[in-house]
């Protein structure tokens, strides 16, 4: 099924800018209009148009419809009808959904090796080792090439109700080639898509987390704010790998370089989990540290399913500190795909935090992933104290240690409907999204 894209321009009869928000309401009727096909052409995409009402560019039919009389305080629209011309186009711009699971895993993957903007968050196995509903698509031209691929996931509740969307850290990914115009008419496309699953499903919310990972969050960022989501932004550090182990030891904080001197002169040692018990240690470490920060523990059979998918085809590593008598005290688990890895999780035996076994063991896996011939190492985000709770700040201030570039992690979220205001569903929510719902409501 094809869908239209978003407007470059409107004018009313007076040549005169109309307020988006009338014309992206516009579009949704137009859409109807050419579904009951009352339209007679296939709808693509706006064109821009003159002062006159004129194409600015010759491409396609015209076709024109009253808006009835409304007003809009930001525009002050207060005219008794708006009469917007519509161009539509049957060329490049005429795009088609296929989902994941229609294209198959195989031809997905491909296309994520192919694509310079998909990350491991783009591969087909990605939402099934998290357990969760996989509703991702390529966008497709009107010749059935594949120009961009968007992750998108649907998670459950501790009930079992599935009341939001979210990426899970993969954003657009489009394919290689694709001028910038494009690019962009197709990140808006993207949104209006994922906003349309997301009513089909009666979501309640969606969420995009745009890690510092390809594609990076730096352009989908004016679109999210356009199409209201609101935006918040995580300064992450990136290290650069191609640069000598000297180079990188020094951007290292002094304090973070004495840890790592401790730990070495204690006989703390890093070694690679080889096996399902190695896993095990790590998942039980992991959820022993979360629950002494009254966070909530990950699901352990995550952690093995990462795992035993990834590992083999080197994609996934855990490293476990121990010290002199065998004792693991600190894990890490990495993500690696083309040229970069990922700090994706850590922790620590709450018993043995003097140690230091975590610091070193993050000094080893930047010196691992140089020597595998990675080019960058991701330390994920690292919020400010202002902008997290104090625990969640520590976690980042620990990474700030090991130098870097900043680069940007941006989370970003819309609220379809208030749940609180429906008799029941609150109550389905989980006490985290709970809070944050009244936080927005109250806002």
């Amino acid at each position: 099924m094809s869908h239209m894209a978003r407007p470059n321009e409107s004018v009313d009869k007076r040549g005169e800018g109309v307020n988006e928000t009338v014309a992206l309401e516009l579009v949704q009727r137009t859409k109807q209009r050419c579904r009951d096909g009352r339209a007679g052409v296939r709808p693509a995409t706006y064109c821009r148009i003159d002062r006159g009402g004129r194409p600015a560019r010759s491409c396609g039919k015209e076709w024109s419809t009253s808006w009835p009389e409304r007003t809009s305080s930001d525009a002050k629209i207060k005219s008794s009808v708006l009469r917007c011309v519509i161009i539509l186009s049957t060329m490049r711009s005429e795009f088609s959904v296929v989902s994941r699971l229609e294209l198959g895993s195989a031809t997905w993957d491909a296309l994520c090796a192919e694509s310079h903007d998909a990350w491991l968050f783009h591969t087909s196995g990605w939402l099934p080792i998290l357990k969760i509903e996989d509703v991702s698509f390529a966008i497709m031209d009107h010749a059935g090439k594949p120009l961009s691929l968007v992750g998108i996931g649907l998670p459950t509740n501790g009930s079992g109700r599935k009341v939001w969307l979210s990426t899970f850290r993969a954003g657009v990914a489009h394919m290689g080639g694709l001028p910038c115009e494009l690019r962009h008419e197709l990140e808006r496309f993207a949104l209006s898509e994922v906003q349309r699953i997301a009513k089909s499903k009666r979501a309640l919310r969606i969420d995009w987390e745009l890690p510092s990972m390809p594609p990076g969050p730096e352009a989908l960022v004016s679109a999210l704010a356009k199409f209201g989501y609101q935006c918040q932004i995580w300064p992450s550090k990136v290290v650069d790998l191609t640069r000598s182990e000297d180079a990188l030891w020094k951007d290292y904080r002094k304090g973070c370089k004495s840890v790592i001197r401790r730990a070495q002169r204690l006989g703390v040692t890093v070694d690679r989990v080889a096996d399902e018990s190695g896993v095990a240690v790590f998942a039980d470490m992991h959820s022993r540290r979360m629950r002494s920060i009254s966070a909530s523990p990950s699901d352990p059979d995550v952690f093995m399913a990462m795992w035993k998918l990834l590992a083999p085809l080197g994609q996934c590593e855990i490293l476990l500190a121990s010290l002199s008598s065998g004792v693991p005290v600190a894990g890490i688990l990495l993500l690696s795909y083309k040229n970069m890895t990922y700090y994706h999780a850590a922790c620590s035996d709450p018993n043995h935090m003097e140690s230091g076994g975590n610091t070193l063991l993050v000094h080893e896996a930047v010196l691992r992933a140089k020597s595998r011939g990675a080019t960058l190492f991701h330390m994920g985000p690292s919020p400010m104290a202002s902008q997290v709770s104090e625990k969640a700040y520590l976690v980042g201030r620990f990474k700030n240690q090991f130098g870097g570039q900043q680069s940007a992690w941006v989370m970003a979220s819309l609220v379809l409907r208030t749940p609180l205001a429906v008799r029941g569903v609150s109550a389905l929510l989980p006490l985290g999204l709970r809070r944050r719902l009244r936080g927005l409501r109250a806002n």
